[in-house]
């Protein structure tokens, strides 16, 4: 059974500002492209088999039930519902940034 992924407006936020940041800041704009699409298409797999990954240990995102990943220095959040079958991608950051810090 296939899940649909949705995006939030942050986590669209968050890949354009990643990516600004390589093309612009360390002006490797193909390195930039190359991470986005290493992002999106890890994303795309969780199509299937989207609770393959474990909840956060930190509050007040595991009541939620969120899941996390890792891909090429970048920590995906995503929650799944599988009533409407739908994965929602929340929030993309750096995991070279204090993760708690960014959610206090």
């Amino acid at each position: 059974m296939n899940y649909k992924i949705n995006y939030s407006n942050e986590a669209i936020n968050d890949l354009i500002q990643i990516h600004d940041y390589i093309a612009n800041e360390a002006n490797e704009h193909k390195n930039a492209n190359d991470l986005i699409n290493d992002i999106r298409n890890a994303i795309r797999l969780l199509d299937t088999f989207p609770l393959r990954f474990p909840v956060v240990s930190f509050s007040p995102w595991k009541t939620l039930n969120m899941r996390y990943f890792n891909i090429k220095n970048q920590i995906i959040f995503y929650l799944v519902n599988e009533s409407n079958l739908t994965v929602n991608i929340v929030r993309i950051y750096s995991s070279k940034r204090d993760i708690n810090k960014i959610l206090k």
